[in-house]
């Protein structure tokens, strides 16, 4: 401040300015700083960017430390390397092969590339890398020096040559191969720019005489063209490459380097070779062809004469397939009307005549090795392409340096002794397969009988080869000397005689086994014994023991035929030829009644004659071997029986007839039919039992209510009529629904003996209501009791049931029989019926003189719903419920009707022996009780009549509306609840479950079961029989409070 004192005001301004600018300068620098920082800061965000979003790999190298400090996605994906981390701090040799294709180090070449680099700002080459996982592939790497923040950091980026490298490697071996095909070519390949050489194999070089192609390439066409020849080529040359159209191929007079001509042949075409114009020639020295055509011509003309008229066949060809000449007689030979149409058309002759090519290929090499061949045979194609035979003669005419220039010969056609040949062949080859499969054995020996040659089959009876026989002959297999020397005189008397020797022997097989034999003996030339012996032998020792064992059988199989159990019989002309005992048990004739006698058709039901007739033509006319079919047979004593046949044919003294087995299948029909019958009920029964489940719900209200009101009306009140009536037609309709459930259930309900005759006295009161006058009833009962255990009610449901049907049937009126009688059913007829337990059955049986029905009808009216009623007059069941009944009481049901002759029905149920006392139940009188009972029902009518009727006799009722809800109602209530009702089948839990449920709680909890469904249908809800108790609906308000007393005092 001292020193500020002495300075005046302008120096003073003046430094003040001063300062001022240079405030304003450093407020500059510090804005272009901010700027150049923003501008530095954006150029990297735009540096960063490229490099994680290029397509291309792109590392950061650290040069100083030869390590990699970041890397892009396409780097990491490229390197199939999951981590970035663990590419960051390896070098360049790190991903890389020890060493380079070039046998270098990576680690020593990566540092020289780098320096290289580093030194010049940039590089580029080519680098083999290693992936993560080991794979070695190419890459071009381009590295640019970038500083950072000081350091040198080399940009590397990579570029995938991997398919660039294959591609240079197929073109390479694609340039060699061609280069070698091209080098190894026999003929001169040549490259014409202009009129000059620019390239030339090694074959130009050697045909046109030059020591090297380095002499030839850039000369004109003038140093191998002669100058006669030279505007012509050269004309076509210089236009070729202008793209005119040219002739491809054309000959020319060639010059060599010792100045010799040469006949030139060219095939040339226009090519683009280092980017301009040229023509691509490949050049073949004619000469020798030329001068061998000129030494054919020059002899020709001498051996013309001869050539022509010659009856063989005379040929000169070229090694190339050419023919060069060829006479009338090889024109002819191969179809043509003369050589020279040969010649023009078999240009070829390896591919145009030879059947076999390769042929061709062995003649020309035993041309070369031998200069000549002889006699050599070949199949060649005619000018049709029909095949001859051919035999060739011939040498070869080389030239001065030694090479063949055509080959000259004679040809003869032996097609006719070749096929004579091969019929012999194939003739020969034909005896000896025919002899050597033959069944029998055959041997052709010397006069001696020495084996020469034996086929299998006489190998086989003997034991012995040809070649085991040669010493000692056939002696060998004989059972002596003397037997061997009678066999020979007989064979050789009966040759002299007759030219055949015939006779039985016996050989012994080389085992030991003896076997008899048929021998046969004939001399191969009839002319000249001598020449020697054939034989054939036949091992008869199996048919001499069939013919034994056949008389053995016959016995055997007759005495089996006649103890079988089916029947029997040969059929012929119509007439029984033969039958068994069987079959005449069946059809109960005498033997002496029907063998020759009996006519077939006799024993045939009337309606299948046509069937038995049609299936007897079939066998007898040899359509069919074998049948098998069922028909109606008759009996002698005229009853219908049901037979099932399985027969064939066969030759029976000396013709065809008709074998056949037949069984009595009349028991098996029967049952078959009962079963059908039962499985229809057994399907309309299960739903008649749902059915009559909700029924029974419905009257069980209906019932319940019409009792309580009844109770409360006094006996004077003029409704107790209206009430009766409504209790009377609820009784009916439960016996309609106890109808139903006894045709649905599976076994009988409240089984007793049963008085038949008692119980038809007792029903006949009630039939005359149902009966209309014109109807007389009649009724005739056997003399002793018939007593049968059967439910009461059900059989009462049987009369009322037939009485009705009979009814129906009699619109105009007629009679009803029900009669009763007792009969003992043996084996035949429990046979005949199909039941299985023969004994004594009580027999119900209930007749009408009604319109009667056919037979199909007959087959039908126990099917659920069948009717032949108008629509309305009937539901079907009457007759179905009265066969389900019958069947559960172990009876059956026979009908006999025919129409217009009225119906019979007999019912056949067990009878007892002894009968039994029925003890009469003593009814109980209601009492009321004070008890607290859990009443599950589903349905609320039910529910609610029950709990009336049980309030009103004293007790205590909780309800529940299905059996989940018992759980719990009697869980809230259990030490007050003294018996379970429980409904068996109800939605969400049924009343077994709910019991079994609640048992868990109180083992000791008394209850009993209602439902709709009878006792055996409710087993399958979990109710098991006998076990507890049960009560079906309707349920009348005495009957369930008697339940629930006794249920509650038990």
């Amino acid at each position: 401040m001292e020193e500020g004192k002495d300075k005046s005001s302008d120096e003073l301004l003046s430094e003040l300015l001063e300062l001022r600018e240079q405030v304003e300068e450093l407020r500059k620098a510090e804005v272009e700083r901010r700027e150049s920082e923003q501008a530095l800061q954006e150029s990297e965000e735009k540096f960063w960017l490229l490099f994680e979003k290029s397509a291309d790999p792109i590392l950061l190298l650290d040069a100083e430390k030869n390590t990699y400090i970041d890397c892009n996605e396409a780097a990491l994906k490229l390197m199939r390397c999951s981590d970035k981390n663990r590419l960051i701090g390896l070098g360049p040799s790190d991903l890389s092969p020890r060493r380079q294709p070039d046998g270098r180090l990576s680690s020593e070449k990566t540092e020289e590339l780098i320096g290289a680099a580093l030194k010049e700002g940039s590089a580029c080459f080519e680098w083999m890398r290693r992936t993560f996982d080991g794979e070695e592939f190419w890459v071009e790497v381009s590295l640019a020096v970038i500083p950072i923040h000081g350091r040198k950091i080399l940009c590397t980026s990579w570029k995938d040559i991997r398919e660039r490298k294959k591609a240079e490697a197929q073109l390479k071996e694609s340039e060699e191969r061609y280069r070698v095909a091209i080098e190894s070519s026999n003929d001169a390949v040549a490259i014409m720019t202009g009129d000059l050489h620019t390239y030339v194999n090694q074959r130009f070089v050697e045909i046109f005489g030059w020591d090297s192609r380095e002499e030839v390439i850039g000369k004109p066409l003038s140093s191998v063209v002669h100058p006669d020849d030279l505007a012509f080529v050269n004309d076509i040359n210089i236009r070729r490459q202008r793209g005119e159209a040219v002739p491809k191929r054309y000959q020319f007079k060639g010059i060599r380097k010792d100045g010799s001509t040469i006949d030139i042949e060219v095939s040339a075409t226009n090519i683009t070779y280092q980017d301009g114009p040229a023509s691509l020639a490949y050049l073949r020295d004619v000469t020798e062809r030329g001068q061998a055509e000129e030494a054919l011509r020059q002899s020709e003309e001498k051996y013309r004469e001869i050539f022509e008229s010659a009856t063989e066949g005379i040929f000169r060809t070229a090694p190339d397939g050419r023919f060069i000449s060829a006479n009338p007689a090889l024109a002819r030979m191969y179809g043509f009307e003369s050589a020279a149409e040969l010649i023009e058309t078999f240009t070829d002759i390896e591919s145009q005549m030879y059947v076999d090519p390769v042929d061709r290929i062995r003649l020309k090499k035993l041309y070369q090795k031998n200069g000549s061949v002889s006699n050599f045979e070949v199949q060649l194609y005619r000018r049709d392409r029909s095949r001859i035979w051919i035999s060739m003669s011939g040498h070869t005419v080389r030239n001065a340096r030694g090479e063949i220039v055509y080959y000259q010969g004679i040809a003869e056609d032996i097609t006719e002794r070749k096929q004579a040949e091969q019929a012999l062949r194939r003739s020969e080859s034909t005896l000896r397969s025919v002899f050597s499969a033959a069944p029998v054995g055959i041997a052709i020996t010397s006069i001696d009988r020495v084996p020469e040659w034996m086929n299998e089959a006489m190998t086989a009876i003997t034991g012995y080869t040809a070649e085991e026989l040669k010493e000692g002959g056939a002696k060998a297999f004989y059972t002596s000397e003397e037997e061997f020397a009678r066999v020979g005189r007989i064979i050789l008397d009966g040759i002299e005689k007759s030219g055949i020797g015939v006779i039985d022997t016996k050989w012994v097989h080389k085992n030991g086994e003896i076997r008899d034999v048929h021998l046969r003996g004939a001399a191969i030339d009839p002319k000249d014994i001598s020449a020697g012996l054939v034989f054939t032998a036949v091992d008869v020792t199996n048919q001499k023991r069939s013919e034994e064992a056949l008389q053995e059988s016959e016995a055997k199989y007759r005495m089996v035929v006649e103890n079988s159990l089916v029947g029997v019989c040969i059929v012929q002309d119509g007439v029984m030829r033969y039958v068994n005992k069987r079959w005449c048990e069946m059809y109960g004739y005498e033997y002496q009644e029907v063998v020759d006698k009996l006519d077939v058709l006799a024993t045939i039901h009337p309606d299948d004659i046509d069937l038995v007739k049609e299936n007897l033509r079939r066998r007898l006319e040899g359509e069919a071997d074998y049948v098998g079919y069922e028909f109606r047979s008759l009996r002698k004593d005229g009853r219908v029986i049901n037979i099932k046949l399985l027969g064939g044919r066969m030759i029976y003294r000396g013709r065809p007839a008709a074998t056949s087995t037949v069984i009595d299948i009349t028991r098996e029909k029967t049952l078959e039919s009962q079963l059908l019958q039962s499985q229809k009920m057994e399907a309309i029964g299960m739903l008649a039992g749902g059915v009559a489940h909700d029924f029974n719900n419905l009257l069980t209200t209906m019932t319940g209510y019409g009792t309580l009101l009844q109770m409360k009306m006094g006996r004077e009140n003029p409704l107790q009529t209206y009430v009766s009536n409504i209790l009377s037609a609820s009784a009916k309709a439960a016996d309609l629904t106890h109808s139903l459930l006894t045709f649905s259930r599976r076994q009988p309900q409240c089984l007793k003996p049963v008085d038949i005759n008692e119980m038809v006295r007792g029903t006949a009161r009630l039939l005359t209501r149902l009966l209309t006058e014109s109807i007389v009833l009649k009724t005739m009962l056997h003399d002793e009791d018939i007593i049968v255990v059967a439910d009461p009610t059900q059989m009462d449901q049987i009369l009322f049931n037939l009485a009705t049907n009979a009814r129906d049937a009699m619109p105009g009126g007629g009679s009803l029989t029900i009669e009763t009688r007792s009969v003992d059913l043996d084996d035949e007829l429990s046979h005949m019926y199909g039941i299985d337990k023969p004994g004594r059955y009580g027999v119900l049986s209930v007749s009408d003189t009604g319109v009667g029905m056919d037979e199909e009808t007959r087959k039908r009216i126990f099917e659920p719903f069948f009717t032949t009623k108008e629509v309305g007059k009937g539901t079907g069941l009457g007759l179905s419920i009265v066969y389900g009944i019958v069947k559960q009481h172990n009876g059956f049901v026979t009908v006999y009707s025919e129409p217009g002759l009225g119906t019979t029905f007999r019912i056949y149920l067990p009878a007892l022996v002894r009968p039994h006392q029925e003890e009469r139940p003593v009814p109980d009188e209601i009492e009321r009780g004070h008890e607290a009972i859990l009443l599950a029902e589903d349905n609320e009518d039910v529910r609610h009549l029950i709990k009336e009727i049980l309030t009103r006799f004293g007790y205590t009722v909780i309800e529940a509306v299905d059996g989940e809800d018992a759980v719990e109602k009697f869980n809230e209530s259990k030490e007050k609840i003294d018996l379970l009702i429980l409904d068996s089948v109800m939605p969400e839990k049924n009343g077994r479950a709910a019991y079994d449920e609640i048992r868990k709680t109180n083992p000791a909890i008394k209850a009993f079961f209602i439902s709709g469904y009878t006792r055996d249908l409710v087993l399958d809800k979990g109710i098991e029989d006998r076990m507890l108790e049960f009560v079906s609906k309707p349920i009348a308000p005495g009957q369930l409070l008697r339940k629930v007393r006794k249920v509650l005092d038990k």
